[in-house]
């Protein structure tokens, strides 16, 4: 009885990863879809580079294109350029100033 329970338990929680895994596989596909009424090809292109390199970058500029283009923020197609400019403001850093006091 305690092996039937223990492959429940098992099939329950195998369900649930594949029902996880099958809702970011649509979410991805819904998002690369959505891109390529946003941006032009190099500019896709980029965000797919940026994707391999930092998945967690890409996410923050892919919600961001959404937000910007559900919000008419956007006229027609991001180009390659324009992208780069929002790469940089996101991933700009600031600098701590260094001081040195002299006793």
């Amino acid at each position: 009885m305690e092996d039937d329970e223990l492959e429940g338990i098992r099939n329950k929680e195998l369900r649930g990863r594949l029902q996880k895994y099958q809702q970011a596989r649509e979410l991805e596909m819904q998002k690369k879809f959505a891109l390529k009424y946003i941006v032009d090809a190099q500019a896709y292109e980029r965000l797919m580079n940026v994707r391999l390199a930092n998945s967690a970058l890409y996410d923050q500029i892919v919600s961001l294109l959404i937000y910007l283009y559900q919000n008419k923020q956007v006229k027609g197609k991001v180009t390659d350029e324009q992208l780069k400019e929002i790469l940089a403001k996101l991933t700009a850093r600031k600098e701590s100033e260094i001081t040195f006091k002299k006793k």
